[in-house]
């Protein structure tokens, strides 16, 4: 049978009552004209009436109190493009048709020999946005940081002063100590992404019989560990007025460099006017399928490009892939004004739910394309997986403690306005028991 009204199926199989809000749920979904049950060997089966246009199945399980059973739910919401939600990061995302067609079009050549016109293009157009002499294309971010580090710091015996919450210390397998025998001194990161400048002065060392040279100090803008945060213009001038005095190195890991542009009003340019080199992710929120972007002097790059080709980092024709970076170059202020958008909107349903410090969004110091929602008493693992099984949403479970979603090109607005209604649903359910 069919129906609008549930009211007579919900007394009728004593239904608890997650299963009355799943149904009451869908409802309230564009795209369902009605929702049919069917009773079939012992089975609930729940689906749209719009089935030849549903685009995925999401299983769920819940128990009838009336046989005391098991039963599944098969739950088919409509929704435009992919099948799945996956906020879990913001390089999940795919080309689109115009990237597609930029990538497929380009004209190549022997990148080893420096042959290649598209690279050689994205190289010029990204120096001229960092405002650097040169840039150099690289398979990754994180060998885009080892470029630059290994470049600065010529020889062994010396040390980087890093944040113990930055990417390039946790999250990069201690390449500069692997691969450069550098040293790392670790600060801890203030809660804006920061480093106080009056500890790093403390341990700036010279070299000596016991000590080895600080030669650089690594900054993460924006920073994503404290919730993509983008660092204070002055603190950044602050800081480079500090290296110039010991003459240290400064090198911005801007692995969304652009968000931090985006989120402070200044250009790219502007935020690394005082930085001695820079690594740009373009698969993080710019929506290339690969590929980094390094910045500095002429000299820097000259002997980062001898570095990358000892490191497998020489290729061939890879104006293909360098394509991808120069239509992001152009163009991806445009999607990334809108994942801030989205962030906001995410942040501002969590906290007003009204839960306090048992789910919130900490946006003190303000808030670019990711949400870090922070939990008390709940898990976040189990929020993930039940918004992965129920809502087809996929997160990130960061810590113990704290749910992760990145905004990206391929979510839409009626994306994020179902994945608020999912999350206030599983925040209401989690909190409620916690409590």
């Amino acid at each position: 049978f069919a129906t609008h009204d549930f009211s007579l199926i919900f007394k009728l199989y004593n239904l608890k009552p997650e299963t009355q809000e799943l149904i009451t749920f869908m409802l309230a979904q564009k795209g369902f004209a009605c929702v049919c049950i069917y009773f079939f060997r012992s089975e609930f089966i729940i689906f749209s009436s719009m089935l030849l246009t549903t685009r995925f199945v999401n299983l769920l399980k819940f128990n009838s109190k009336r046989s005391c059973m098991r039963y599944a739910c098969a739950y088919y919401h409509v929704k435009s493009g992919d099948e799945l939600i996956d906020l879990k990061s913001d390089t999940v995302t795919k080309p689109c048709d115009q990237m597609l067609t930029k990538m497929f079009q380009a004209t190549v050549g022997d990148d080893v020999f420096r042959e290649d016109p598209t690279t050689h293009e994205l190289e010029l157009k990204a120096a001229e946005m960092f405002g650097k002499e040169k840039a150099l294309f690289a398979p990754s971010g994180t060998m885009g940081n080892l470029l630059c580090i290994l470049a600065h710091c010529q020889g062994r015996s010396q040390e980087l002063i890093i944040g113990t919450d930055q990417h390039v210390y946790f999250g990069e397998q201690g390449h500069f100590m692997q691969y450069g025998g550098i040293v790392a001194r670790p600060l801890p990161n203030q809660d804006d992404g920061s480093l106080r400048l009056e500890g790093v002065e403390k341990i700036i060392l010279r070299q000596g019989p016991y000590h080895c040279k600080t030669s650089m100090l690594v900054l993460e803008n924006t920073h994503m560990v404290k919730g993509g945060i983008p660092l204070r213009d002055q603190y950044l001038q602050d800081a480079y007025s500090l290296c110039k005095k010991y003459d240290v190195k400064l090198h911005i890991d801007g692995a969304r460099l652009l968000g931090a542009a985006i989120a402070t009003g200044n250009t790219m340019k502007e935020i690394l006017r005082n930085a001695d080199s820079v690594s740009m992710c373009l698969s993080k929120g710019m929506g290339c399928p690969v590929g980094c972007v390094i910045g500095g002097s002429e000299e820097l790059i000259d002997k980062a490009l001898h570095i990358r080709k000892s490191l497998g980092g020489g290729m061939r024709q890879i104006g293909y892939l360098t394509a991808a970076g120069i239509y992001a170059l152009e163009n991806a202020h445009q999607w990334i004004e809108i994942d801030h958008q989205h962030a906001r909107a995410v942040a501002d349903n969590v906290n007003s739910l009204g839960f306090g410090d048992s789910a919130f969004v900490n946006t003190e110091h303000g808030l670019t394309s990711i949400v870090f929602i922070e939990l008390k008493d709940s898990k976040s693992s189990e929020i993930v997986h039940m918004l992965r099984e129920r809502y087809n949403i996929e997160a990130m479970a960061f810590t113990d403690k704290r749910v992760r979603l990145c905004m990206h090109r391929n979510i839409s607005s009626d994306d994020i306005d179902y994945v608020n209604k999912a999350l206030s649903r599983v925040l209401e359910l989690h909190i409620s028991r916690a409590i």
